[in-house]
C-alpha cells in the first residue's frame, strides 16, 4: 500500500479495477473521487473491533476485513469484485477478462485484439440474445458499409479458436443462421446447440 497522497493521485490520474485501503481518511478521500466512484474498495483494519468494519463500510468500503486474514480471502474478494462488477467472466476452465482484454484458459494466457475484445464485449453484454449482423457490424466499426459478414465471420473464428475448448463445435459463441451470433454462458448439449 501506498502513502495517501502518493495513492490518492495514482488513482486520480487512471481508473483501477480494485482498490484495496488500510486507512479510514484515505478511503473517504478516495470515494470522493470521480473516477474511484464506481470502483470496488476493500478496506483492511488493525485489530479487533469490529465497530471499524462499520465505519469502513460507511464510508464506502465494499467489504472490510480485520487482520489477520489470509491472503486467499483477499484475492477471493478480488476475484468476487471483479466478477460482479462484469470485468472478469468465470466459465468451466476460462477466465475471461473483459476489460483488459485477456483470455485465461488452463493456465495460459492470451490477449485478444480491439475488434475481438469489442465482438466478445459486445456478445456477453447481449445476455444470450441474438444480436444482427447487422448490429455487430455497426458496434464494431464506425463505418459499418465498409465490411461485410466476411469480417464477422474471421473474428468470431478467431474468438472460437481462443475460448471454446472445441472451436469446430462451440459451446459459448454460437450462430444463429441468416440473423446473427450469440453466447451463452454456460455449457449447452449438442442436441440444444444451434
Amino acid at each position: 500500500m501506498e502513502a495517501g497522497s502518493a495513492a490518492l493521485a495514482r488513482i486520480s490520474r487512471q481508473p483501477h479495477d480494485a482498490i484495496i485501503v488500510g486507512d479510514l481518511g484515505l478511503l473517504t478521500a478516495i470515494r470522493s473521487l470521480d473516477v474511484a466512484s464506481g470502483t470496488p474498495v476493500l478496506a483492511v483494519l488493525e485489530g479487533e473491533d469490529h465497530a471499524q468494519v462499520v465505519s469502513a463500510l460507511d464510508a464506502g468500503a465494499d467489504q472490510a476485513l480485520l487482520k489477520p486474514f489470509s491472503l486467499e480471502e483477499v484475492l477471493l474478494w478480488v476475484r468476487t469484485a471483479l466478477r460482479r462488477s462484469g470485468r472478469i467472466l468465470l466459465l468451466e476452465g476460462l477466465e475471461l477478462d473483459m476489460a483488459r482484454g485477456r483470455i485465461q484458459r488452463q493456465g495460459r494466457q492470451q490477449m485478444l485484439s480491439k475488434r475481438q475484445q469489442k465482438m466478445l464485449q459486445v456478445l456477453v453484454e447481449s445476455g444470450g440474445a441474438v444480436v444482427a449482423y447487422s448490429d455487430l457490424l455497426r458496434r464494431i466499426w464506425d463505418s459499418p458499409g465498409t465490411h461485410a459478414k466476411g469480417h464477422l465471420r474471421g473474428i468470431i473464428r478467431t474468438l472460437r479458436r481462443k475460448i471454446e475448448a472445441d472451436p469446430g463445435t462451440p459451446v459459448h459463441i454460437l450462430t444463429v443462421p441468416r440473423i446473427g451470433y450469440r453466447f451463452r454462458t454456460h455449457p449447452i448439449r449438442p442436441r440444444d446447440r444451434r
